[in-house]
């Protein structure tokens, strides 16, 4: 992905959606996004599986009226990182 070189803003209370899908939507923030489009990709490969993926921005608020609203899918999945203890 690029940068954008110019300055822009990132509207942090709003959520985005960053790939459609009529299966299951996963829902995610942060450094997971990576491993969720990958996983998104993964399963539209082998299983044939199309996953919606959004990405929260932030948790606190978090963005239910796109959630809510744009979830086609009847499946919703979050994912947060993993604490190592």
């Amino acid at each position: 992905e690029q940068v954008p070189v110019d300055s822009y803003i990132i509207p942090l209370s709003q959520a985005e959606i960053l790939q459609e899908g009529s299966d299951v939507t996963l829902v995610a923030w942060g450094t997971q996004i990576h491993v969720l489009r990958e996983v998104a990709n993964m399963a539209q490969e082998k299983l044939g599986v199309s996953c919606e993926v959004i990405d929260l921005r932030t948790i606190l608020p978090w963005d239910t009226e796109t959630v809510c609203k744009v979830t086609s899918t009847s499946t919703v999945t979050s994912i947060r990182p993993a604490t190592v203890m």
